[in-house]
Order: C-alpha cells, then sequence, then structure tokens
C-alpha cells in the first residue's frame, strides 16, 4: 500500500489527509482541485512549488502577535508568557471552584444558625481567598 498526500493545484498547500490504498483508488480519493503526491509531507512547514513540482519549506502566515516562528521546530508557537498565563488562569479557577465547594458547609450552618461564629469565620476566611483569586484572574486575564 501506498501513501498520498494532497495539495491544492493552486497554491501548493497540502491538506491534512491522506489516501494509504491501492493506486486504482487513488483518483475517486483525491478532492476537487487538488493533487496527489506520493512520499513523506509536513503540512504545517511544506508545501508543492506549483510551478516547479518539488517540495520546498513553508512558513504559514502567523496565527496571532502572541506566536514566534520556532525555527527548529518549524511551527509557529505561542509565546512562553502567554502559555504561563493560561497555565495559571487554570490552577486560579481550579482554586475558586475548590473554594465554592469548600464555602457550602459553613453556609449552610449560617442558615442554620446566623450566629455561629466559626461558620462566620470560616466563610470570611474563603470569601477573602476567593476575592484575592478573581483579583489575579483579572490580572492574568489581561495579559493572554
Amino acid at each position: 500500500m501506498s501513501s498520498w498526500h494532497f495539495y491544492e493545484a493552486s497554491s501548493g498547500q497540502f491538506m491534512d489527509r491522506a489516501f494509504s490504498g491501492p493506486a486504482h483508488g487513488l483518483r475517486a480519493n483525491t478532492p476537487a482541485g487538488h493533487v496527489a503526491w506520493f512520499g513523506d509531507v509536513d503540512f504545517l512547514s511544506q508545501k508543492m512549488d506549483v510551478e516547479t513540482g518539488k517540495l520546498v519549506d513553508y512558513q504559514p502566515p502567523r496565527p496571532s502577535e502572541k506566536h514566534y516562528w520556532h525555527t527548529a521546530r518549524k511551527r509557529w508557537l505561542l509565546d512562553p508568557i502567554i502559555e504561563a498565563n493560561r497555565a495559571r488562569e487554570v490552577e486560579i479557577l481550579q482554586a475558586i471552584k475548590g473554594i465554592d465547594e469548600r464555602v457550602i458547609r459553613p453556609m449552610l450552618e449560617l442558615q442554620l444558625n446566623p450566629d455561629d461564629a466559626d461558620a462566620q469565620k470560616i466563610r470570611t476566611k474563603l470569601m477573602e481567598e476567593k476575592s484575592k483569586l478573581r483579583a489575579e484572574l483579572r490580572a492574568v486575564r489581561e495579559n493572554l
């Protein structure tokens, strides 16, 4: 069996799709407006030069200003600071969820006894912690 990749006839850009099968099935599996090409290809960093028919290195358009081109990997990568902020955002959201789960008990205790000093103290501490996390979350999201 052979593995064929498809590139757009007009631009030379490869699809993220291949056909592995007998050659007689290739025509039926080639998308309209595309050309089949046999061989290994990295569709994210290579394309076909439609004039010469040769495989060439290709740098796709930059996804956003938050990305940089990594020459060795031949990929656009997200700025490490943005990646760290996204990871921190997830951590903060998980911490807030944990607080929301832990605050249920003191809230229930306060419904039963509004004068319960221990429940008030726990609720206040948790809500202060949540308020700090929400402030940090806003700051992190400003830098995404």
